[in-house]
């Protein structure tokens, strides 16, 4: 091996130990300061979908009177998303269907999740015997699993007994209810009466009519009357609004926490959460009323009322900020509207209304809030902030309640010397009360701000060379180029073949003349007649030779004919025209006989034919 090859070869093997040495050095940083995300990930124990769906389908209770309710409850390890049912049930004769709750949990185990989905029905017969609800199949994960039967027993009517499974109800407060307003919901979920109910868990409001917030959910452990009688439940209150007026229904669903050694035998009693649901419940919802609507109205649907607002500062001069907070205090929707911005004024430079951090957040149900809105002066003879309008729907009243925001004193000094003030036209009716309304202070400087009125429309804020119009504005340049480019060859065209300009000025002067002879035809104008014939037969025989029309007698235009038609009808009807036209010109004796215009017909035919031999 020469020097040079000697040399390679050391090279590459000190920039192999030098990439090592890197990679080293990363894998070691790596190791040092793991990502924190990363990390959390892998900590994460994954969901076990790889595990054999097993089913299990079962009637709870599974003996009740007739006319009674129980819950059909299919249960699989698999996840909601991939279960499909078939589109109708096998149901035995006598026995009713009807589609409640369906729900996922994830359950531990080891190192995996398991999922749970469960679908359940609320099954009914109205005549006491057995009935079986038969296998059949469903899809889950795309693979046919098979679901068991299960038998109901409906004993014969009698007194309801003593709930031996959990069961949920739904309590509606009273009153009306309109699209938008939060409705407190009670959810309970009754005890069996042996204190196997634990809690609730997941709980969920089925209705496409209805929005639930799930930041309001309060639980509690209580004592509650049905049927007569007293049981234990677990009660959640929530907050339901309701988002499309008209009959809608709900169902709530809870996975109840149920204490396994009192409930009966489980393949995992540890972790028994069945899921409940309640019976359908059918909300009538009236849309809010148009009559009567206030001024500031922003969708606030309950009863509120304001606490005196408060400024600061309380004096400062044209065009400096002022902060005016407003405290909203009542029962309602409180979280989910806003204050109205003031109308704007030529006075006030006015900002929206944003969430004061000083004041705590409100509770679902009922607590304050606290909006702050910027108020720029532009004018030292202001005196006070200005009104606000603000409104909210009673729906026990059922109408609109006016709280407008109240003005607040504030006293404004004079700008500093050194600002441009702009001088503008005030209304006495848009100042203060104790502004003074002479004619010597209607005009007064005051600050100009921001801008009152909006600017330019932007329609997009893509970059204009993103908008689809800047490649077209990109071929205009070349478009008037090339358009340049047609006129200068169109032009040195014309220039080398005259007789194509002078057959153009032909066409028009020839149907200018044919106007006015139609005209003369019209009015019985012999004389116009004939001038107007002799010019347009001068004008449409004028290219033929090159020469004036006006200079054109009638042997020119007898030489665009051939022989035969000179010497035919047409060269004598020719003749005629101009002979009446010499005739007019050099006799001063009327004419006697056939008129010219008699020639019309013929010389109509005439002129089409010198007009096609032009063409």
């Amino acid at each position: 091996m020469d020097a040079t090859g000697k040399f390679y070869r050391s090279g590459a093997v000190m920039l192999l130990n030098l990439l090592s040495g890197l990679l080293m050095g990363l894998s070691a940083q790596a190791q040092t300061n793991p990502d924190a995300l990363s990390t959390l990930m892998l900590q994460q124990p994954s969901i076990d979908v790889d595990a054999p769906v097993v089913v299990d389908a079962r009637f709870d209770p599974p003996t009740v009177p007739a006319g009674a309710v129980s819950t059909y409850r299919i249960t699989l390890n698999a996840m909601n998303e991939s279960v499909q049912l078939p589109p109708a049930l096998p149901m035995p004769p006598g026995l009713e269907l009807v589609a409640g709750g369906r729900g996922q949990l994830f359950l531990p185990s080891a190192n995996k999740l398991i999922p749970r989905t469960t679908i359940n029905y609320r099954a009914s017969a109205k005549n006491p015997g057995n009935y079986i609800m038969p296998s059949f199949s469903l899809t889950a994960y795309g693979k046919s699993v098979i679901v068991p039967a299960a038998r109901l027993t409906v004993t014969a009517a009698g007194v309801a007994a003593a709930p031996t499974s959990p069961t949920v109800l739904v309590e509606l407060p009273h009153g009306n209810f309109y699209t938008g307003q939060a409705i407190p919901l009670k959810i309970l979920l009754i005890d069996t009466g042996n204190n196997s109910v634990q809690g609730m868990t997941q709980l969920q409001i089925q209705g496409d009519a209805f929005m639930m917030d799930p930041l309001s959910i309060r639980q509690r452990r209580d004592i509650t009357t049905s049927n007569g009688r007293s049981y234990i439940a677990i009660v959640a209150e929530v907050l339901v609004t309701p988002i499309r007026h008209g009959k809608n229904q709900l169902l709530a669903q809870v996975n109840a926490i149920i204490n396994p050694a009192l409930f009966g035998p489980n393949p995992n009693p540890a972790l028994y959460m069945p899921l409940v649901d309640s019976a359908p419940v059918t909300l009538d919802i009236l849309p809010l009323p148009k009559e009567g609507e206030l001024p500031g109205f922003t969708g606030g649907i309950g009863h509120f009322q304001l606490e005196p607002p408060k400024i600061s500062p309380a004096e400062v001069r044209a065009g400096d900020p002022v902060t005016l907070t407003v405290i909203v205090k009542g029962d309602g929707n409180i979280s989910r509207f806003t204050l109205p911005r003031p109308v704007s004024s030529a006075l006030w430079q006015v900002f929206p209304p944003t969430a004061d951090a000083q004041v705590p957040s409100p509770s679902p149900f009922s607590g304050m809030r606290g909006f702050s809105y910027t108020l720029i002066p532009l004018s030292d003879r202001l005196r006070a902030t200005p009104a606000i309008p603000f409104a909210f729907f009673d729906p026990q009243k059922k109408s609109f309640i006016d709280i407008t925001i109240p003005p607040v004193s504030l006293k404004v000094n004079p700008a500093p010397g050194g600002a441009q003030p702009q001088t503008l036209a005030l209304a006495p009716s848009s100042m203060d009360s104790g502004a003074e309304n002479n004619d010597e202070e209607a005009r007064q400087p005051i600050m100009t701000g921001l801008a009152e009125t909006p600017g330019w429309r932007a329609w997009s804020y893509a970059p204009l060379q993103q908008r689809s119009w800047f490649i077209a504005l990109q071929l205009l340049p070349a478009c008037l180029l090339g358009g340049i480019w047609f006129w200068n060859r169109r032009r040195q065209y014309l220039a080398l073949h005259p007789e194509v300009v002078r057959k153009r000025q032909a066409q028009r002067a020839f149907k200018a003349n044919l106007r006015a002879l139609k005209k003369s035809v019209t009015r019985q104008d012999a004389p116009q007649f004939v001038a107007a014939a002799i010019a347009a037969m001068r004008v449409i025989c004028a290219p033929h030779s090159a020469a004036n029309p006006s200079a054109l007698v009638c042997e020119d235009v007898l030489n665009t004919l051939s022989p035969e038609e000179r010497a035919g009808p047409r060269g004598t009807l020719i003749k005629s025209v101009f002979a009446a036209a010499d005739k007019g010109h050099f006799s001063r004796q009327p004419a006697t006989g056939a008129t010219p215009l008699d020639l019309w017909p013929e010389l109509e035919k005439t002129l089409s034919m010198l007009r096609q031999k032009l063409l």
